[in-house]
């Protein structure tokens, strides 16, 4: 499966992408940088500097697999934001 992680590098985004990497995925990580660590991310993953916000610039950057769209988006960062980290990984 094809999966866009965004705020992939951060704490964790990047462990979900080294978990999707390990059964095979193809992951491109999603992240402007300005909490995430460029070095987090795994070297397996596709990574592309950008913020979700700028929709327009990310898809033209990303673009399409092979013709098709992606399949899932994880949106840690917005999530983490929101609910703050512990309460995301707790559930």
């Amino acid at each position: 499966m094809r999966i866009l992680v965004t705020g992939g590098a951060g704490y964790i985004g990047s462990v979900v992408t080294a978990q999707l990497l390990a059964v095979d995925h193809e992951v491109t990580v999603l992240d402007d940088l300005s909490t995430g660590h460029r070095d987090a991310v795994s070297p397996g993953a596709r990574f592309v500097e950008g913020d979700i916000a700028s929709a327009a610039d990310v898809l033209a950057e990303i673009g399409p697999w092979e013709g098709e769209t992606t399949e899932e988006m994880f949106k840690f960062l917005a999530e983490a934001r929101r609910q703050g980290s512990q309460r995301l990984v707790d559930g």
